[in-house]
């Protein structure tokens, strides 16, 4: 599976997580996890690392990660870092792998169903890797969870409108069932963000510490990253932080390079417009020039104030805008050339004359 809980990086002081849905309807009995520590050579033997929360039919089950017991770092397959090491191998999971998982199995005091695996990694600065997980049934049936799976099983945010099969060679103009054709599955992402909306709280980052909130969710400082609440700027743009307060943006008009809003807020706030960020995009509050900013990443923003606003998007192209220059400047050379080749000529004929 490879999947982090949180970024993938060492050096963080706060709290990481990770939520995985198991199979809705299965009766679940136990839980086998395949994990591993990166940067973490130096947690103490027993120390706490990491919880296990399962969560299902209204129950909750706490399990601790203890350095050494139920997880190690994965270096410690290197025999010199493994003396050097302040904690003690767990159970290895594959005693030939370069780099070591361990095993942590979970029995359930009675089956669950529609259960979810939470993970907080606290006790370490360095980070955690789920290589595997198996949920085993009331019946000891062994149901080995995919990345896939594992992300798309949470039915509070997929939903599943579609299953076809394709392929490059078929499907043109109709449908078609030929050999070699793939399947695929179209989800809708229940928490999707509409057209536009407004947030309270404008944070800028460099492009890294960006990317990472943007792809995992969390902020540098830690706190979850939620797009209904908070947009990412580039460094160098002012941060701010609007009262919270009721707030409503609806698209009016969307038309070729012409999109218009109406917002009202109590306090103001950056409207963020779900349109990709692109050089020539101009905005208009109340027919007043505003700046586009680029937000989280690829979409535009625009600070609206307390208030009902209409705001206006209009695109420009600034190819175009070169391009009508060069017309004119192309015209104004052709008349000029027009214009005194004339003027030649005269000179020539009177010179002859004379």
């Amino acid at each position: 599976m490879a999947l982090p809980v949180g970024p993938p990086e060492c050096g963080q002081r706060h709290p990481r997580q990770a939520s995985y849905a198991l199979p809705a309807g299965v009766p679940i009995a136990a839980i086998a996890v395949t994990a591993r520590l990166r940067c973490s050579e130096d947690a103490v033997q027993d120390t706490p690392v990491a919880t296990m929360r399962i969560v299902g039919a209204g129950e909750t089950f706490t399990i601790p990660l203890r350095a050494g017991v139920e997880i190690s770092d994965e270096g410690l397959a290197d025999p010199g870092l493994r003396r050097r090491a302040r904690h003690r191998l767990a159970t290895v999971f594959d005693e030939s792998a370069s780099r070591y998982s361990y095993v942590i199995k979970t029995d359930l005091p009675r089956p669950l169903t529609d259960v979810r695996l939470e993970i907080t990694l606290s006790g370490t600065s360095g980070s955690m890797q789920i290589d595997r997980l198996t949920a085993i049934t009331a019946d000891g049936s062994s149901l080995p969870q995919s990345a896939y799976g594992a992300m798309t099983s949470d039915a509070s945010r997929w939903r599943v409108i579609d299953r076809f099969k394709t392929s490059r060679r078929s499907d043109r103009g109709a449908d078609e069932e030929l050999e070699g054709e793939e399947p695929y599955v179209a989800f809708e992402n229940l928490r999707a963000m509409p057209r536009a909306w407004v947030v309270n709280e404008v944070l800028p980052l460099g492009d890294r510490d960006r990317d990472l909130a943007l792809h995992y969710s969390v902020l540098p400082d830690g706190r979850p990253f939620t797009p209904a609440t908070t947009a990412l700027v580039e460094a160098g743009m002012p941060a701010a932080h609007y009262q919270a307060g009721r707030s409503r943006a609806q698209v009016r008009t969307i038309r070729d390079g012409d999109i218009t809003v109406d917002v009202a807020t109590e306090h103001g706030g950056l409207l963020i417009l779900s349109e990709s960020f692109y050089p020539g995009w101009q905005a208009r509050i109340d027919g007043a020039a505003a700046s586009v900013q680029q937000a989280n990443g690829a979409l535009q923003g625009v600070v609206v104030p307390a208030g009902e606003h209409v705001v206006e998007f209009v695109f420009t192209s600034p190819a175009l805008a070169w391009g009508r220059r060069l017309s004119a400047g192309g015209v104004v050379l052709a008349l000029a050339v027009l214009l005194w080749r004339p003027r030649s000529r005269s000179a020539v004929t009177s010179s002859a004359a004379a």
